[in-house]
């Protein structure tokens, strides 16, 4: 993992933690997700690094199974896995109003 990541993935956890249900951790990543696509990253570059934190919640998962306090990283894994296997999410996390 690049510093980047690393940094932003901590971010993005830190803020997972505060979420209350299901759809707090959506917006979370939709937030985080939108200020790239802002930034001008292209799709291909967002499509990896979902994937690469979808890796990052996986093996925090796997770490603390059958723990209360990864609910919200198995949100975030489910949300993350139906975006990268949904054709248009570039499109929809385009006109998301977050």
């Amino acid at each position: 993992m690049t510093n980047d990541f690393e940094m932003e993935a901590k971010e993005i956890t830190n803020e997972l933690k505060l979420a209350t249900d299901y759809l707090d951790c959506e917006k979370v990543l939709l937030h985080h997700l939108k200020k790239k696509v802002k930034k001008g990253v292209t799709d291909s570059s967002v499509e990896a690094f979902m994937k690469k934190l979808l890796s990052h919640f996986e093996a925090r998962i796997k770490a603390t199974q059958n723990r209360v306090d990864c609910v919200n990283d198995r949100y975030a894994s489910g949300f993350l896995n139906t975006l990268i296997s949904t054709p248009y999410w570039h499109i929809w996390i385009r006109t998301s109003n977050l």
